[in-house]
């Protein structure tokens, strides 16, 4: 996680393809840095999406409320869980 805030923040995501184009909803693991194994979800939608000219790539996500039904069906789905 690059910068968040109460209502949003700004994410790298790592291992995608080249054409790859991220949109649409997001869920996003958040994890203790105290070492611990606690662990929360937050859930958003990609607002903006960024790609630098070396492949980095960037979205601006907008913390939504999520059901917990289709958080943890998100969480399921999700081909990579992006862990911050």
């Amino acid at each position: 996680m690059v910068d968040v805030s109460s209502d949003g923040a700004v994410v790298e995501l790592y291992d995608l393809d080249a054409d790859a184009q991220p949109t649409g909803r997001i869920c996003i693991e958040i994890r203790s840095v105290d070492g611990s194994d606690d662990k929360g979800w937050l859930g958003g939608a990609i607002v903006r999406r960024i790609r630098t000219e070396n492949g980095r790539v960037f979205v601006a996500v907008k913390f939504v409320l999520v059901p917990r039904a289709a958080l943890r069906a998100l969480q399921r789905f999700a081909e990579t869980p992006i862990a911050v």
